[in-house]
């Protein structure tokens, strides 16, 4: 079992109560790391082409990509991940796609805000401070940027970023629904991602939900016990039902028929969506050399 997300790589046997493998897997060209990423899992759980015995992989996706969107039960999901945030609302245990938000923004912004603030802070270490040399340095008095670096989630012009923040995005989505509707989800918000390790960050959605709620309606926010960990037990939990990962798993014949984008649909699982298939070049054979009419109408002219 591997959950890949942005920043850190959780992978296990699903007969683990913890992942024994949790790694940042961050790379500056991911696209050619990938096969990197699973060579470091295979070797370290000891998985090898000899001797080896055949048995089922199960990985986890990012949320809307293309060809993809999760399903989950009914509630609104707050999502916090490095790179992105997600509002997942769902409906009737079904995953509303249609009414999902992104963020482009998180635990990464972060950091490279706070770079930025030591460095205009102090001017003359301005060169010193880097994400690299961070550890070795003195300690710094942080006081206000404790609650200013993370208020970027709220208000990401902080930063440049034109985008709504996480509570507009919030209101933004709860307002595609009925009032019944908009009660059932924020009766159940669960705040779950990396960034969620952020101190009082259940107290702060709280208090937003408060303010764009109705006058003494009734919401509830509950944080994941281990954020980070959450999604590989999820997906753990999941694989450890023997009839999911017999009707669901992708066969290797399948895999070489279909291609690396093809999977089955499940309640927890992605939409598959087929490719079209690539259009057919036409050819159109061109002489080397004008026609005699050719020659006669450029005489004319």
């Amino acid at each position: 079992m591997a959950e890949t997300g942005s920043y850190f790589c959780k992978a296990g046997w699903i007969i683990n109560e913890k992942p024994p493998l949790v790694f940042r897997n961050i790379a500056a060209k991911h696209r050619g790391k990938k096969e990197t990423i699973l060579d470091y899992i295979f070797s370290h759980l000891g998985i090898h082409t000899s001797g080896c015995v055949n048995h089922p992989i199960v990985m986890s996706e990012a949320v809307c990509n293309p060809n993809y969107s999760r399903q989950c039960l009914f509630g609104l999901v707050i999502s916090l991940g490095y790179n992105t945030c997600h509002v997942l609302p769902v409906v009737r245990s079904r995953f509303d796609v249609r009414n999902a938000k992104r963020i482009n923004i998180g635990s990464f912004n972060m950091a490279n805000f706070f770079q930025r603030i030591l460095q205009l802070k102090y001017s003359a270490h301005a060169s010193a401070i880097t994400l690299s040399r961070v550890e070795a340095l003195q300690e710094l008095a942080r006081n206000k940027m404790n609650l200013r670096v993370p208020e970027i989630l709220f208000q990401p012009t902080m930063v440049g970023i034109e985008q709504a923040g996480l509570a507009e995005t919030i209101e933004m989505v709860l307002a595609r629904y009925t009032i019944n509707d908009q009660q059932k989800l924020a009766e159940n918000v669960f705040i779950t991602g990396g960034t969620a390790k952020l101190p009082f960050i259940k107290d702060r959605i709280e208090t937003e939900l408060l303010a764009m709620r109705p006058f003494q309606s009734k919401f509830n926010v509950h944080l994941a016990d281990d954020p980070l960990l959450d999604a590989w037990r999820g997906a753990r939990k999941w694989a450890s039902n023997d009839d999911n990962l017999k009707k669901f798993s992708v066969t290797r014949q399948e895999y070489e028929e279909k291609g690396g984008d093809y999977l089955k649909d499940h309640i927890c699982s992605n939409h598959y969506v087929s490719q079209p298939a690539p259009a057919k070049k036409t050819l159109v054979a061109v002489s080397a050399f004008p026609s005699t009419s050719t020659k006669q109408e450029q005489k004319v002219t």
